[in-house]
């Protein structure tokens, strides 16, 4: 150690070689934030100094200063440099997708970054951030869903099952070319759910901008990777999606928004009961469902709004 820094092994060597180097100087905050940082080295990357902070129960001033003593310039080089040295390179999509190793060591790990991501995500249900975005959805006079390309079936999905729930709901295509639907139509009575991954579809971020343009409440379900929703709303819940396969997985998002489908039915109760109730006596008329069992259907959700 030399001024406070840590450079036993070097200004080359590894962030897990300076953190262990200099473990037994660090103080007990630090020893937290190196504590997180050696246990999600791979997703490091794609965090934020506020949230390094919050899961090492530090400050996020704290976060910076130790990121200087670790002879970085600041948190943002610290990121760079272990996207540098990755032996997978984690901002490229196609080396994403292609992680080597034997097949079943792969899918090991796969299920084991799959349990994580979903318990981040069910982790994101509760809280004054969640508790906003479950009061928008379920008190707006309209919701409008909204995704594009890969990720579309995932937004369509989504208002599917909350229609079960609520009315007003509608899946947003833009068919005319102009979102009408989504900017123009009462928007003062509305929020947008918008579905889509890290710097994806071009038309997400300028629908995006308008939407902020006009001042229309925007909820963005979206990966942890780039941070970008943060660009155009306060409302963002971010998950993992990478694993070891081939392609990311999208289980992490699709549970973040099964749970807001739930939480949005139990904050409206009893009226969430009788929308139910009217859909499936139209089902019944329609013979819509008459081959599904009925243990198939939506669970009703019968306690009273909160």
């Amino acid at each position: 150690m030399r001024n406070g820094r840590v450079d036993k092994a070097g200004s080359d060597a590894s962030l897990d070689a300076r953190l262990r180097a200099g473990w037994l100087s660090f103080a007990r905050a630090e020893q937290a934030i190196a504590k997180y940082l050696l246990d999600n080295i791979d997703e490091v990357p794609f965090e934020t100094g506020a949230t390094i902070a919050e899961a090492a129960g530090v400050s996020e001033a704290s976060v910076a200063r130790f990121a200087r003593r670790l002879g970085f310039a600041d948190l943002k080089d610290l990121k760079r440099d272990l996207r540098r040295r990755s032996r997978v390179d984690l901002d490229n999509a196609s080396s994403r997708f292609r992680i080597g190793g034997p097949n079943q060591e792969r899918l090991a790990r796969s299920l084991q970054m799959e349990q994580a991501a979903l318990a981040a995500a069910y982790g994101l249900a509760h809280g004054k951030l969640w508790d906003q975005i479950v009061a928008l959805v379920a008190e707006s006079e309209h919701v409008n869903c909204v995704g594009f390309q890969a990720v579309k079936g995932l937004a369509l999905d989504f208002s599917t099952r909350l229609r079960w729930v609520r009315g007003g709901v509608r899946f947003a295509e833009g068919v005319g070319g102009t979102f009408s639907e989504i900017l123009t139509e009462e928007p003062k009575r509305s929020c947008v759910v918008m579905v889509d991954t890290a710097e994806y579809a071009a038309m997400t971020f300028r629908l995006a901008a308008e939407i902020k343009q006009r001042r229309i409440p925007l909820i963005i379900v979206t990966d942890k990777y780039s941070h970008w929703a943060a660009d155009f709303t306060d409302l963002a819940l971010e998950v993992s999606t990478r694993v070891d396969l081939y392609w990311d997985s999208t289980a992490a998002i699709s549970a973040v928004l099964t749970l807001l489908t739930h939480e949005v039915a139990a904050k409206l109760g009893h009226k969430a009961a009788k929308r139910m109730d009217e859909l499936e006596q139209i089902a019944g008329n329609l013979q819509t469902f008459r081959k599904m069992p009925k243990r198939l259907w939506p669970q009703k959700v019968e306690r009273d709004s909160r």
